[in-house]
């Protein structure tokens, strides 16, 4: 990343694509489940959001300590 131009394009990528995770996801699910089942599959799905939040903040918070010195670099690299 050399320019503000390319963080913008890269910013507008990642939102484009996610926007478009979630009426995906609803399309996928509801093509492939009875009516009955799909607010239990919604749940678990947005269950593993918040769980998936949760594991990715404590790997984060636990990278520098453990990879400090890792292949000479420093842990926050």
């Amino acid at each position: 990343m050399r320019t503000g131009g390319q963080v913008y394009g890269l910013r507008f990528s990642f939102g484009f694509f996610e926007a478009t995770r979630w009426p995906g996801y609803n399309t996928i699910i509801s093509a492939w489940y009875l009516p009955h089942e799909l607010a239990t599959r919604f749940n678990i799905y947005n269950c593993a959001q918040a769980v998936g939040g949760m594991l990715s903040g404590a790997l984060q918070s636990a990278r520098p300590s453990n990879l400090d010195g890792h292949l000479g670099r420093t842990g926050w690299q």
